[in-house]
């Protein structure tokens, strides 16, 4: 069975994301926290409406949460914004190989060849919110993005 990953990097979905399809490029949001939420639950919508779409080819599409890494994702913010981000990091972050394991459990671990569409946090399948398990939203979100695609002269 072929086997395709996606990595997503935050759980903040869960809490706080919702979509906003007349701005799905967060030009009109100001809040960071808001554009990156968002993003994450598009990764989210689009993985499970991509193994959908595969279900029948072998293909298997999963994505998973890495924890929080300890990355020099701060590295670009000023003042105390940079020091909480360095603080948590520093506090509760894992190294890049921790952060790497579980993407590295899905690509190559034979108990999980056949799983799809799932979500994916410390090698277990986990909990979404409910935006993002909406399959309505899902198929809204894909149609838009292959719009999107279709304006761009390749």
């Amino acid at each position: 069975m072929q086997t395709v990953k996606l990595l997503m990097s935050a759980v903040v979905h869960i809490k706080k994301a919702s979509l906003d399809f007349d701005d799905l490029d967060s030009k009109k949001t100001k809040s960071w926290y808001t554009r990156y939420s968002r993003s994450k639950l598009c990764n989210l919508l689009f993985t499970f409406e991509l193994a959908k779409k595969l279900k029948n080819n072998g293909i298997t599409v999963n994505c998973m949460h890495p924890g929080i890494v300890s990355t020099n994702i701060a590295q670009d913010r000023i003042g105390l914004m940079q020091f909480i981000i360095k603080t948590v990091l520093k506090l509760k972050g894992i190294s890049p190989n921790e952060g790497a394991d579980t993407i590295i459990f899905l690509a190559t671990d034979k108990s999980v060849s056949h799983i799809s569409g799932k979500y994916f946090v410390k090698r277990k399948i986990s909990k979404t919110s409910p935006y993002a398990e909406n399959i309505s939203y899902a198929a809204k979100l894909w149609d838009a993005s292959e719009n999107i695609v279709k304006s761009f002269k390749f």
